[in-house]
């Protein structure tokens, strides 16, 4: 089944499970707050694959490239914007300096950040070496088109 027939919330909790399946020897924890799993925020259609895409590149960022043992994902509502938080106890970014510049090394990292860009959103990222690497966006709600449906 694919995000169009799940809907945004049911898809990434599937692609969670999936990698909890794939990766024992790995713990991923998903917050969801209570606005998007009750429904009660709509999203655009723009949004919910934009945000979905982002979702994926941070799924494989810890899959491919953190060495992490724990990782969480949140995703809330706060202060009218989508809320997402990635954190891991990975490797760290080498040499976030590259990203801050604008000549991200890392494809994913630079293809995250045009997401969030196209969603008029904001990035934030901090990394240490062998502590880890959090990753914070916020997305305005209801920005992007008229046409919405439930997460």
């Amino acid at each position: 089944m694919s995000l169009d027939d799940l809907g945004l919330i049911p898809t990434i909790k599937r692609d969670v499970e999936s990698f909890q399946q794939n990766y024992p020897n790995r713990h991923l924890r998903f917050i969801l707050g209570e606005e998007l799993e009750n429904g009660k925020t709509a999203l655009s259609e723009t949004m919910i694959l934009t945000v979905y895409r982002i979702f994926q590149e941070a799924l494989t960022n810890i899959r491919k490239h953190s060495q992490a043992e724990n990782a969480e994902i949140e995703m809330s509502v706060k202060k009218n914007s989508l809320y997402i938080r990635v954190e891991d106890d990975g490797v760290g970014i080498p040499d976030i300096s590259f990203f801050e510049k604008g000549m991200d090394h890392g494809f994913g990292l630079s293809i995250m950040r045009e997401r969030v860009d196209l969603l008029r959103g904001k990035l934030d990222i901090q990394s240490e070496q062998g502590v880890g690497t959090k990753i914070q966006i916020w997305i305005p709600l209801g920005l992007v088109d008229d046409r919405r449906r439930k997460a």
